[in-house]
């Protein structure tokens, strides 16, 4: 029986994980990546590279479901944080295989950086073996795809679509009013940012969304008896039935109105004042953190500036 031809994956994951999200505005899946190296043969040898300090642990997570092994590198001889460390250790992880492996037939580099040439060439020139470099078009060095013998294969993934995306918002803002007694605007743009389905997502542009989805009225801010500026989705809207009916859920939150003012203030009598009404503060302990809260839990008592 024919030996298959075996495939060795090695990936600069900062490098490849920044270019798709900045191109098509989505999480990059391990599986994802280990469908493309599967065109070229088994793959045998596949690992990533980056300081995982710097990417959520869930995307770590996902790699190594998917087969992938990570290398974790932080910065290289106590330096500030460069990527020196991680590509110093895909190339010796890349040299070693060559040494210790042979039966491996072709290599699968995704990376961008002109950095890898010297690499290319030993392994096609010395080796023997084939090298493919792949990455989103754009982000790649054409010096690189040279030294590949012009084997390129591009990374091309459907974008999120607007629409889609606006979607997705509701559905989660509709999550967040069901499992807390209210939410804020700063609490609503945290919590974005610790979502999977906001990948990649700054505090920054999680707070433009937000503001961008009250100016469309999506969400409609209300001031609470007890003073506090509370969101919530503005169901009278029929994209908000539309995209909650998608999602086999509509209607308002099965839960005690909480701008009825009935919910125990959660911040002291003591020291209130008028100042005090524009801050966000968390709600009482006995609700449970929402269904999208992942890792530390968003600031709530920070001033809402909007």
């Amino acid at each position: 029986m024919e030996r298959p031809r075996e495939v060795a994956l090695f990936i600069d994951f900062e490098n490849i994980r920044y270019s798709v999200l900045n191109t098509y505005h989505r999480e990059l899946g391990g599986s994802m990546l280990m469908d493309v190296a599967r065109r070229y043969g088994a793959v045998t040898l596949a690992r990533a590279y980056a300081d995982f300090e710097d990417h959520p642990e869930r995307v770590q997570r996902d790699l190594q479901i998917s087969g992938i092994g990570v290398v974790s590198t932080g910065p290289f001889h106590g330096a500030e944080r460069t990527k020196g460390g991680a590509d110093l250790e895909m190339l010796t992880d890349i040299f070693e295989s060559l040494l210790d492996r042979p039966n491996l037939a072709a290599y699968l580099l995704m990376t961008g950086d002109r950095r890898f040439i010297r690499a290319v060439n030993l392994i096609r020139n010395r080796y023997g073996k084939e090298v493919v470099v792949a990455g989103v078009r754009g982000s790649v060095s054409n010096d690189l795809i040279e030294a590949a013998g012009g084997c390129f294969e591009p990374l091309e993934f459907a974008p999120v679509a607007e629409g889609d995306r606006r979607d997705t918002f509701i559905r989660f803002v509709d999550r967040l009013e069901r499992s807390k007694p209210f939410i804020t605007f700063k609490y609503v743009a945290a919590a974005m940012t610790t979502s999977s389905e906001f990948p990649g997502l700054d505090e920054l542009e999680a707070r433009e969304f937000v503001a961008e989805a009250i100016q469309d009225g999506v969400l409609v801010k209300h001031q609470r008896p007890d003073g506090y500026r509370v969101l919530h989705l503005n169901r009278e809207l029929d994209a908000i039935d539309e995209a909650l009916s998608r999602a086999g859920r509509a209607g308002s939150p099965d839960r005690d109105d909480a701008f009825a003012g009935s919910l125990e203030d959660p911040m002291d009598e003591e020291g209130y004042d008028d100042d005090d009404a524009f801050d966000d503060a968390e709600p009482p302990e006995t609700v449970g953190p929402g269904p999208e809260e992942a890792g530390a839990e968003p600031a709530w008592h920070e001033r809402d500036d909007f």
